[in-house]
């Protein structure tokens, strides 16, 4: 219950009332006009109500959602769940037209079956190169070869070096040519990776898509949850566990029983809100699909509302995130103080303020 508190007040206005009467005026000086501006004023109530219910929009989604895509592109050939199926993990989900990728993984062979070929030929002629360098080397010790052919030798053993080094670089570029051809080959059937319920279908036979590109939703958990964006000075507010009521407009009669189970660490760079996942529970009998409007009501925790001050908004000035003023009517009944406030939460017309100092 509120408690009204006589000697408080505030008033009413932006711009206060200028000085009267602050010092004396020099003797040969002329009379200085009081100048009084008429204020209203309102009394200033405490409580320990609790803070008002969150209230926001969102939109009904899958619980524990996935997105699952393929890992490569390509024109999708078939899509063989249903929305509402349920899978199991492991089950295949759609396929990719895998005609390029088996041509490249042939092609790709070929390739790495002529480089290994080359190789061994490279080795031979490079270990032949050393042998003939050997022989050359030992007959001209026994004066038997010229200096001219141990020469010769040397500079066919780097020859046949470096052919032997560009054969193996051949043979590691094609060994990679047929290990990306196989990976297009391998993930050209997309397979869920946990049992869930398919909630949509994203691709169709005939579409064309790219890596990473969603072909389903699944919902892990099989049931459904909704997801509203809170400013910071309500999210903050929400407890993980909080309860909510919910209601749908496609079933306006009828309210269901929430329950927060996750808030975002961080706000979304395009809104500049935080997400917050409300999972519906008793929604049984009733047909849900992702992207139905949602309105939520959460039961905030996070913040009550004890040893507040309830002042009229109007009577804020200055105000900067939860940060204003007001002024405060001395015991004179006719000059004013300014006093900062934090702002609490709103309620209607009155703001619920604390203060480092008593509005008295």
């Amino acid at each position: 219950m509120n408690t009204a508190l006589p000697p408080l007040a505030v008033l009413l206005a932006s711009t206060l009332l200028a000085a009267c009467g602050g010092a004396e005026a020099a003797p040969d000086a002329a009379p200085i006009a009081e100048e009084v501006i008429a204020v209203r004023v309102a009394a200033v109530s405490g409580g320990t109500r609790a803070a008002p219910a969150v209230r926001a929009v969102g939109l009904v989604g899958a619980r524990d959602e996935a997105q699952p895509g393929f890992l490569v592109g390509g024109v999708v050939t078939a899509v063989f769940v249903r929305e509402g199926q349920a899978v199991r993990a492991g089950q295949p989900l759609a396929t990719l037209d895998a005609g390029g990728a088996d041509a490249a993984v042939a092609g790709a062979l070929a390739g790495a079956e002529a480089a290994a070929a080359g190789e061994q030929t490279a080795l031979a002629a490079d270990e032949k190169a050393a042998r003939d360098l050997a022989r050359a080397e030992t007959l001209f010790r026994d004066s038997v070869a010229t200096l001219e052919q141990v020469q010769d030798a040397a500079t066919g053993r780097r020859a046949a070096a470096t052919q032997r080094a560009a054969a193996q670089a051949s043979r590691n570029a094609a060994a990679a040519a047929l290990a990306g051809a196989r990976f297009q080959q391998r993930h050209a059937t997309l397979y869920a990776r946990t049992s869930g319920v398919v909630m949509q279908r994203l691709a169709e036979p005939g579409e064309t898509v790219g890596p990473g590109t969603p072909v389903v939703v699944l919902s892990a958990g099989g049931g459904y949850a909704v997801r509203v964006g809170l400013a910071e000075a309500e999210a903050v507010r929400v407890r993980v566990g909080d309860g909510a009521t919910v209601t749908l407009d496609a079933y306006p009669s009828r309210s269901f029983a929430g329950r927060v189970v996750e808030i975002a660490a961080t706000a979304s760079a395009g809104t500049g809100t935080y997400e917050v996942q409300i999972a519906l529970s008793g929604a049984s009998g009733v047909r849900l699909a992702p992207g139905l409007t949602a309105r939520a009501e959460i039961a905030a925790s996070g913040a009550g509302a004890q040893g507040v001050f309830y002042v009229p908004v109007e009577a804020l000035i200055e105000g900067d995130a939860d940060s204003a003023s007001v002024f405060a009517l001395a015991p004179d009944g006719r000059t004013a103080r300014r006093v900062a406030v934090r702002l609490a939460f709103l309620d209607g017309a009155r703001a619920a303020v604390t203060s480092a100092e008593p509005l008295r």
